[in-house]
Order: structure tokens, then sequence, then C-alpha cells
């Protein structure tokens, strides 16, 4: 039987797709690296040896923050749910963490990279303000995964194209996620519903897989197990980013909020509270600071 939280869900995220897909206007912000100098000198990260282009985005970081790479290897990188991650640590150094656990592969070194490009672009980190009715752990990692997911999926809409156009295939590791989600099979998150992380996935299937059988093996493995509201929910959010085509910071920002809309819808709202600039050695990161405001359930 259907439910009718799920009948109102689907009427609101209609009427937001349709509300958003006018909201951004494309106009690049972050073009792929320019073609590489055969001349640079050969460099390998994490023991994997990089190609040219790699090289060069490489060395367009390291130019423009003045420092070379840093590279950490941990056996449980922050949060659980990424085997690596970028950053631009206190001192202005550029920063990959990778997951012991996990091979690198160029692929995944690169988009890292381009993690760290965007930051160069004024493209924010997020963070959350929480209320005090949220102070549990369990309630802040639901909230923080349903955030941290959707703005990777927005921000990969970016860097997705320019992987591909240094010959890479960003989507790899997707496909083993996949595997294991069609599987039920995936790991629990505390204090995340399986149900938001099936969500989470059929989104990053619509929006970024470019092999379509594959998508169509997703969404009937989805049927099959009658997960209809998350093909629902998660199609719909695909077709709002796919809309927008977010290419600046502050579009990204605008698609996310909207995007947690639908995703939250009578759980929690949320606001953007400010941007900030956070010094990072001779270097600004921005933050977008979001407000988590939980919603009044009827009756109280």
């Amino acid at each position: 039987m259907k439910s009718r939280r799920s009948s109102k869900i689907v009427a609101i995220i209609l009427l937001l797709a349709v509300g958003l897909s006018v909201a951004c206007n494309r106009d690049p912000q972050t073009k792929a690296t320019a073609k590489p100098s055969e001349d640079l000198p050969a460099r390998q990260l994490f023991g994997v040896e990089l190609q040219p282009q790699a090289r060069a985005l490489l060395a367009e970081i390291e130019q423009h923050y003045g420092k070379r790479l840093r590279e950490d290897v941990k056996s449980n990188l922050d949060y659980s749910y990424y085997a690596a991650l970028a950053s631009v640590d206190s001192d202005g150094t550029p920063s990959i963490r990778m997951d012991s656990d996990i091979p690198a592969t160029e692929s995944t070194i690169v988009h890292e990279l381009l993690h760290i490009k965007l930051y160069s672009k004024g493209f924010p980190v997020i963070r959350l303000n929480y209320p005090q009715s949220l102070s549990t752990e369990r309630q802040q990692a639901h909230v923080r995964y349903i955030v941290a997911m959707l703005y990777d999926a927005i921000i990969h809409t970016i860097i997705y194209p320019q992987a591909r156009e240094m010959g890479l295939k960003p989507q790899e590791s997707l496909h083993s996620q996949l595997d294991l989600i069609m599987a039920d099979q995936f790991e629990d998150y505390a204090g995340v519903p399986r149900q938001d992380v099936r969500t989470i996935y059929y989104l990053n299937a619509a929006l970024l897989l470019d092999d379509r059988e594959l998508f169509e093996r997703v969404t009937d493995a989805y049927i099959r197990r009658h997960w209809y509201e998350s093909v629902a929910i998660g199609r719909v959010l695909a077709d709002m980013v796919a809309a927008a085509k977010p290419s600046t910071p502050e579009e990204v920002v605008f698609v996310l909020l909207r995007c947690l809309e639908v995703i939250q819808h009578e759980i929690n709202n949320f606001e953007l509270e400010a941007w900030q600039n956070e010094k990072r050695g001779e270097h600004i990161l921005r933050r977008a600071v979001i407000k988590v405001i939980p919603q009044q359930r009827a009756g109280k």
C-alpha cells in the first residue's frame, strides 16, 4: 500500500523541481585543466605514477598554494563513508588523505585534486549549525551524511566531466558501491536510515553514470526490491540538479538547499546562515554555514 507520506512527497518534490529548473544559468567557472606540458618531471602520489595531464593539474595546484601537496594515509577516514578526502590544511598546504584499506588509483587522486582546485576557485566546505534539539551524535550523523553526500553529488557534476576529458573513469568506484546497494549488502552508517542511503545512491546513478545500461539495471533492482520511494526521490533530485546545471559556488549551495528540502521533507528545514572566509596559511578557504531547523511535528 502506498503511504500518504509518499504521495505528499511526490507532489512537493515535483513542485520544487519545476521551480529550480530556471534558477541557475550555466556559466562554467572551472574549466578542465589546460593541455599538460610534456616537460613536467615524472611524479608519483601514493605510489601511483601520474600521467601528463594529472601532473599538470597537480603542478597548477601546488603553484597556486605555493606548497607541495601533502600525502597522508589513514586506517579510518572521517565518517567512514569516504575512500579519500581532499583538504587545505591550516597552514595552507593542499592535502589528500587516503584510506589505507583501499588501493590508490590515478582516477581517485585526480578526483581529489579537482576538489582542491574547486576550493581554490571559491567553492566552499559546508559547516552545519545544529539546534539544541539535535544534540545527539546519531541525530547529527544522519543530517551530516545527507548533506555531505548531496553536496558531493552536486560537486561531482563539475568534477566528472573534467576527469573524463583527461581520459579517466571517475565513476568506477560508484559501480562497486552500486553492486552492494543492489544486493542490499551495504554497510550501515550510525543514525542513517537505509532508505536514505538507497536514495542517495540512486541519485548518484541517475546523475553521474554514463553507462545507461547499468543505470537501467540499477533501476530494475530497486523496483524488484520495492524501493519505490528511493527511485522517485532520487530521480527527482537528479532532475533538479541536471536542470539547474550549477557552476558557481553560490549556485551549488542554492541547489543543495533545494535538494535538502526534498530528501528531508517533514523532518528538517535548512537555510544558508552565512558565508565565511577562513584563513589557511596565505590563502582563504570559503565556508558555507547552513542552519538546520527541525520541523514541528503535527500535534506538538
